[in-house]
């Protein structure tokens, strides 16, 4: 996966990738939680994504967090490449609804 590779590198991770899992609950995106020596990532992945199709949701999260209502990943990088289009956010770690 060398989307997975550049996007971890435009964060300035650099390190070694420890762990990939699937993440499912989307129905658009593939996901993935991916663990490196630096860091713990959420990254969603789209083979044919429209245009803008990820700057669109950085642009959306971007302005949901600054109006501190409620908590919202970190975004650290995207790109609308296609074959490369991808979303680095922050992992946040949670728990099922029982």
């Amino acid at each position: 996966m060398k989307w997975l590779e550049k996007a971890l590198k435009q964060n300035d991770d650099y390190s070694a990738i420890e762990k990939t899992t699937r993440v499912y609950g989307g129905s658009i995106n593939t996901c993935y939680y991916v663990r490196t020596e630096q860091n713990e990532y959420f990254i969603k992945h789209h083979d044919d994504a429209p245009k803008n199709f990820f700057r669109i949701e950085k642009d959306g999260l971007t302005y949901i967090k600054q109006a501190k209502a409620i908590a919202v990943p970190e975004v650290y990088s995207f790109s609308d490449q296609p074959n490369e289009a991808y979303l680095l956010l922050e992992w946040i770690e949670g728990q099922a609804n029982e």
